[in-house]
């Protein structure tokens, strides 16, 4: 029976490497993502509808540039890809972390909208080029375990972090959100 060290063993740099990112790409998102709606609603003072509307703006981005995103795929290359999709990401965290109009948090909200409707598809499209196909399915297996604990971790931190009364704590987490993109653009 296979083993997490043979598999770790087994698996090629690159897959090492994008394995190892997706910890820290997700306990970033992981920071910002239960506090989406209370940081526009209460800290930011957007009426509930405008932040769902805010929200679902994402949302509806990220669905339309699917079929875009995976034909730029097709042409450049999911890493290329990639590559961009982190500079969208934390674009959009560090202007989330200081959108006090709603046009700001909008454009925020779209770019980060365009980068996960794109970074699925790249993201497996570059896993699929670098893992063997005898190792992927563990690899997926493991990949989705770990996102899922870079967010858990990620929300517990913040939920001992964040303040409704201090946005500076919530500008905090945004900023380290944005911040945890870095190495993945660095690796890329």
């Amino acid at each position: 029976r296979p083993t997490l060290s043979s598999f770790w063993h087994d698996l090629p740099r690159e897959g090492k490497l994008l394995l190892s990112l997706v910890v820290i790409d997700f306990l970033g998102r992981g920071l910002t993502l239960p506090f989406s709606v209370v940081y526009l609603n209460q800290v930011r003072d957007f009426s509930l509808s405008t932040t769902g509307a805010l929200i679902g703006l994402g949302a509806l981005v990220g669905f339309a540039v699917v079929a875009p995103g995976g034909v730029l795929i097709d042409r450049i290359g999911a890493r290329k890809v990639m590559q961009g999709v982190q500079l969208l990401l934390i674009a959009g965290g560090v202007l989330l972390a200081f959108a006090s109009t709603l046009a700001v948090a909008a454009l925020a909200l779209v770019l980060q909208g365009i980068a996960f409707g794109v970074i699925w598809p790249a993201s497996q499209s570059l896993i699929a080029a670098v893992v063997p196909s005898h190792l992927r399915q563990r690899y997926y297996g493991v990949n989705f375990s770990l996102l899922n604990l870079g967010i858990g971790i990620g929300g517990l931190i913040s939920g001992l972090l964040v303040n409704v009364d201090r946005l500076v704590t919530f500008q905090a987490i945004y900023l380290a959100d944005a911040a945890s993109f870095l190495p993945s653009a660095f690796v890329l």
